[in-house]
């Protein structure tokens, strides 16, 4: 959850309806995330979602990515940029980059549970993505089995009894990372011995991963049809990158997959390399922004209990 910039509607809906030659009716800041400050745009005939990078050193090979997919591959249950009257993709906002994208109208499956025919159709879309490769070649980031995150969270856990709460969700959320203080030092360890692993097995296969396939980044549309969104973290990987967000429903997930891509065997070291690695970038995130950030009431509160959630799901608190 994140609250809304300092940044004049006026002037937004001037650059999108200059940029992109469409006329704004309505300009409505949505809360979700906090990667980015997004609108929801509606037109004179469609709408679409407006998203402004805050992180200024944001890839733009991801816009051309996802642009590629859409228009090279034929993938279209995508979210997918929009290109502007001119040609460019990615537009630069006060030093942060802004981008256009379809509108996909639906629910998440964080907020409705997908049936079988649902992951059947995902699984049908993940396997077009890795194939990807065949098309449009690799994604230029390629997995190279290291910990992004250790360092952040080995400083993060070090000025733990320097950190001065100055409110009950940050007193909380000390709290529980000193008390899990050696179980997420495990979880680097674990890591740690995985990369000595798989970087002597040459022979795993890589393919296109959306990077971060998990039930807040999967829609239900209204359509009926399964989209995935927010592609922040494509990458160059071995398929259990993507997959590991299915563990117990891979039946459902490679029946259609199957049909597509042959390599149906699931990489146990990559399997187990990637789930550990998902829960360090949840710890170092919500550590990072409890914790080290400066932000506003409402976010401690949706950020605490979302550090809850994920401590429950992962197992890390049992």
């Amino acid at each position: 959850m994140v609250t809304e910039p300092n940044i004049d509607k006026d002037r937004l809906r001037t650059l999108i309806e200059k940029e992109f030659g469409i006329r704004v009716l309505n300009l409505t800041f949505n809360p979700k995330g906090w990667a980015s400050w997004s609108y929801i745009v509606d037109s004179s005939n469609a709408k679409y979602f407006f998203k402004i990078y805050k992180d200024t050193n944001f890839d733009p090979q991801v816009f051309e990515f996802t642009n590629r997919l859409s228009d090279k591959c034929e993938i279209k249950n995508i979210s997918y940029p929009i290109k502007t009257k001119s040609g460019n993709i990615c537009l630069i906002l006060d030093g942060y980059k802004a981008v256009l994208f379809n509108y996909i109208s639906g629910v998440t499956a964080s907020k409705q549970k997908l049936n079988d025919d649902q992951l059947e159709q995902l699984g049908e879309l993940l396997a077009k993505i890795h194939k990807s490769k065949d098309i449009i070649g690799p994604y230029p980031k390629r997995e190279d089995f290291d910990n992004p995150f250790k360092e952040k969270i080995v400083n993060l856990l070090n000025q733990l009894d320097k950190v001065k709460p100055e409110n009950e969700y940050q007193e909380e959320a000390k709290g529980m990372y000193l008390r899990y203080k050696d179980v997420f030092l495990n979880e680097i360890k674990s890591l740690d011995q995985l990369r000595s692993d798989l970087i002597k097995m040459p022979d795993i296969e890589f393919v296109n991963c959306h990077g971060e396939p998990s039930p807040n980044n999967i829609m239900i549309g209204e359509d009926g049809e399964i989209y995935l969104i927010d592609w922040d973290f494509p990458f160059y990987a071995p398929k259990e990158k993507d997959l590991i967000f299915f563990e117990g429903k891979y039946s459902q997930i490679f029946k259609e997959y199957g049909k597509i891509s042959q390599d149906k065997i699931i990489h146990e070291k990559a399997e187990s390399f990637y789930q550990h690695l998902w829960k360090a970038q949840e710890i170092s995130d919500y550590g990072t922004e409890l914790l080290l950030n400066d932000i506003a009431q409402k976010e401690y509160e949706a950020n605490l209990n979302e550090l809850k959630h994920f401590l429950d799901y992962s197992g890390l608190c049992k």
